[in-house]
């Protein structure tokens, strides 16, 4: 694409005279789209376009073929709030690309033509936990396609981390591969993201060190940031270069009009009459009430920001008992909308809320709302009451009124809250941001940009590298349990989340069974510490959570005590605790309506990774060599786009034509019922519709690809006759094998009730001494018999290393590491997953 920025910026916003150069994007846009592509720092105030900064220079980069330009972008965004919108602006200039390709120079057939156009009709891909029916959720079955992700840090940065908050356990790695190799990292107001700007910037030193198969860089952008939290143990010299090349408002750029209207945006402050101590604690939401209601100026928007939800929600339910008695006496407040936001609400009932706020036909509103507007909404108040903060989340809420200089009269009112009350936060933050306040009468951008005040030293956890290498084996530990990683997200239980979602149980006795799981809009965001709150109380202790169990692929009974930060509960209806108008209340009498607890909305989703022993069965009869076969084109195509070498795609070959050799086992074929009319044949699959035997009828937990595996390392190394096959190379395929569904990686040992007959080895349903024959293409290699000395520690009686040892040496190594090994692993199972869909759609279906 040869288009200069300007031109391809101009497109994008949707600027009709972009052609004529009318519009043009700030010089700090220009330079960063015409930039080498690296790890940075971007400190802009806020309204100036940040988003549209670097979502653009990233796809401008990308469609020029840039050689080091990562294939995926990845917004960070610190609350889910900012996700919805974020989202609408990326889809929106994609479309407005798409529609005007030509005036960009871009040819139907070129490459640039062919990214722009999957793009457009696959991202932005949003990442906020539960399923999403939206095709487009399956990104990560084209790791060779272009992809834009957006989501809150708690998604994403778990995944980082290979412990992927609300989804698949069987499908972290994949994640894990893909958002630590290819990817453009763009973290956005990470002055609010906690623990987890300390925790980018050492997974950001861990790619640097350990190593990476794709270039991946991270741009940490905010207007407040202490860049001093960059400097980490692994991170100290890239912070410092950092610093030094930050990209910052040059002085020409500061005096251009449409940034000095900006900047000089008149924002008186004031400081409120009301304000929250211990004595006035009680009637604190009714006084403020009636003060927001005495404050607000008719056909403009009044933006209310307080610290906590319950007091978000108190105040809520007071200004709508003001605002109907003042209706009914035929006021001027007779067209005033309410909306309270928060982000305590399900997705479907928090879009509701969050539209009365942004919708431009409703003039007149107040709305009442958390911490969850403090950065990257696009609104404009007109008059703005805001609780005491930490100065840097002042800074934010103060970007909220008044940005583009529209109101003369526009005002900032402060709130003054004792240190009583100071959660979140804490006491010295708010002395501090309380005698800044008392010296300002005005909020203005170019005033308070000058104000530094030094954030309280935290002692915060940081992830070391031996932490992170750790967390590359998925196996939970002998209880089931797995490593916690909530510390490296957010810092302490207050910050915590679980997600619950509700099914109405009113229909018999069977609740919950085997019922699906959600859908992301049902899902509602519990700090962990109220869902624990709520499920002690004495009228909830006969109303369990249940959890989802992954051996035996059904909802159990959860102690309430080991509820979790990042799992995904289920409660009944009748359970309460949530409301439509006010989001996550801890009230069992407020309950959901029974429509509101869909059934069955997955009913079309694919949970094959749902359950141990799951798998992906298909609609029709496929034979394992036509199986085979059709992974194994799938994998050479994958690695000609991937720029594999010639040697990876020779051990990619081999994977492919081994991978699901143990479904050749009698425990895979038994469960597969193969009617008689099938007999003689291997098969990989049968429709749904076909009789099945129980997965436990034979063998229960039985995994295939174990059993491929250990026929590989018996009976497919040895055959390398020429040499050309070493003991990495052969662990290496064998691992792959092993790990294509998630299900087996690092280790292996029994699960819970898997006993071998005659005191025999078991681990995955594969007993020691099983025998099955082994067909490679076409061909009879020989019987393959399961040995399971190598689960053992330590060699072997026959001198074998162990599956440990092996794993380990190829995840330790210093020419593959965990995430150049991760992002193999990820590649193949991208290939098989593909194929495996092709497969099992009708015929008449679209690719």
């Amino acid at each position: 694409m040869k288009a200069p920025f300007d031109l391809f910026f101009g497109v994008a916003a949707r600027d009709e005279n972009a052609v004529a150069g009318a519009r043009k994007p700030y010089p700090y846009q220009q330079v960063l789209a015409e930039r080498e592509m690296g790890s940075l720092l971007l400190n802009v105030p806020t309204g100036l376009g940040k988003t549209a900064a670097v979502v653009l220079a990233w796809l401008y980069q990308l469609l020029q073929g840039k050689e080091n330009c990562p294939r995926r972008f990845v917004y960070c965004l610190p609350m889910r709030a900012l996700v919805e919108q974020t989202v609408e602006e990326i889809r929106n200039w994609l479309k407005h690309l798409s529609e005007r390709k030509a005036e960009l120079g871009l040819g139907s057939d070129d490459h640039a033509t062919a990214c722009l156009e999957w793009l457009a009709e696959h991202s932005p891909i949003v990442l906020m936990g539960g399923e999403d029916k939206e095709a487009m959720r399956d990104w990560d079955l084209y790791p060779e396609k272009p992809a834009i992700l957006v989501g809150t840090q708690d998604m994403l940065i778990s995944r980082t981390l290979n412990r992927g908050y609300g989804m698949s356990r069987y499908r972290w790695p994949m994640h894990y591969a893909y958002l630590n190799n290819d990817c453009l990292w763009c973290l956005d107001e990470v002055q609010l993201m906690d623990v987890t700007v300390e925790t980018s910037a050492q997974l950001n030193a861990f790619r640097q060190k350990l190593g990476v198969m794709k270039n991946t860089y991270t741009w940490w952008m905010s207007a407040t940031l202490d860049d001093e939290r960059l400097k980490t143990v692994d991170h100290r010299e890239q912070a410092v270069a950092l610093q030094k090349s930050k990209l910052e408002l040059s002085a020409e750029e500061k005096q251009l009009p449409a940034v000095v209207k900006r900047l000089t945006a008149p924002k008186p402050l004031k400081k409120a009459a009301v304000a929250l101590n211990k004595d006035s604690e009680e009637s604190y939401a009714k006084n403020l009430a009636q003060f927001i209601l005495d404050e607000h100026k008719s056909e403009s928007l009044t933006l209310v920001i307080v610290n906590r939800v319950k007091r978000a929600q108190e105040i809520f339910k007071e200004l709508e008992k003001l605002l109907e008695k003042a209706r009914k006496s035929g006021s001027k407040y007779g067209e005033t909308k309410t909306a309270l936001l928060h982000s305590r609400f399900r997705e479907i009932d928090r879009k509701v809320q969050m539209d009365v706020l942004q919708d431009e036909n409703i003039p007149d509103k107040i709305v009442v709302s958390t911490q969850v507007v403090e950065a990257g909404i696009n609104c404009s108040a007109r008059t703005m009451i805001i609780e005491l903060a930490p100065w840097s989340s002042l800074v934010q809420r103060f970007g909220r009124c008044n940005r583009d200089g529209k109101y003369a009269d526009a005002t900032v009112h402060w709130v003054d809250v004792t240190d009583e009350d100071a959660l979140p936060y804490s006491e010295d933050e708010f002395q501090k941001a309380r005698e800044e306040l008392n010296q300002l009468e005005t909020v203005a951008l170019d005033i308070i940009a000058g104000i530094k005040v030094k954030e309280k030293e935290l002692i915060r956890p940081v992830i070391r590298k031996k932490d992170f290498v750790d967390l590359f084996d998925t196996t939970a530990d002998i209880c089931g349990n797995d490593l916690d990683v909530s510390r490296y997200i957010r810092g302490g239980d207050e910050n915590k989340d679980a997600f619950v979602f509700w099914r109405d149980d009113t229909d018999g006795e069977g609740f919950p069974g085997s019922m699906k799981s959600c859908i992301r809009k049902e899902l509602c965001w519990v700090k962990i510490s109220r869902l624990r709150e709520f499920l002690k109380e004495d009228k909830n202790k006969n109303q369990p959570v249940y959890a989802w169990d992954l051996l035996d692929e059904k909802w159990h009974v959860a102690d309430s005590k080991d509820v979790n930060p990042g799992m995904t509960y289920l409660l009944r209806r009748s359970a309460g605790g949530y409301s439509k108008k006010y989001g996550w209340t801890k009230e069992a009498k407020d309950c959901l309506d029974k429509e509101d607890c869909e059934k069955d909305t997955d009913a079309d989703a694919d949970f094959s990774e749902k359950g141990y022993s799951s798998d992906n069965l298909g609609t029709k009869w496929i034979s394992l060599k036509d199986h085979t076969a059709d992974v194994l084109e799938k994998t050479e195509a994958l690695c000609g786009q991937l720029n594999f070498s010639e040697k990876e795609k020779k051990l990619f070959e081999k994977i492919a034509l081994w991978h699901d050799v143990g479904k050749a086992h009698d425990a895979f074929q038994t469960m597969l019922s193969p009617e008689e009319s099938q007999a003689g044949t291997i098969w990989a699959k049968s429709p749904k519709s076909a009789p099945r035997s129980n997965h436990g009828s034979l063998r229960r937990y039985f995994r295939h690809e174990l059993a491929s595996a250990l026929a590989w390392l018996e009976l497919g190394g040895s055959m390398e006759s020429d040499g050309s096959m070493n003991e990495t190379d052969a662990s290496l395929i064998a691992y792959i094998i092993a790990a294509h569904h998630g299900k087996v990686r690092l280790s292996i040992r029994s699960l819970p009730e898997e006993q071998g007959e005659g005191g025999k080895r078991v681990a995955r349903g594969v007993q020691d001494g099983d025998t099955f024959r082994v067909e490679i293409d076409g061909g009879i290699i020989g019987n393959a018999t399961m040995d399971l000395s190598l689960m053992e520690l330590g060699e072997s009686e026959k001198g074998k290393k162990s599956w440990l040892a092996r794993m380990l040496a190829l995840r330790d190594s210093a020419d593959i590491g965990p995430l150049h090994l991760a992002y193999l692993e990820a590649v193949f199972r991208s290939a098989d997953m593909f194929a495996s869909r092709e497969e099992t759609k009708p015929a008449n279906a679209e690719s």
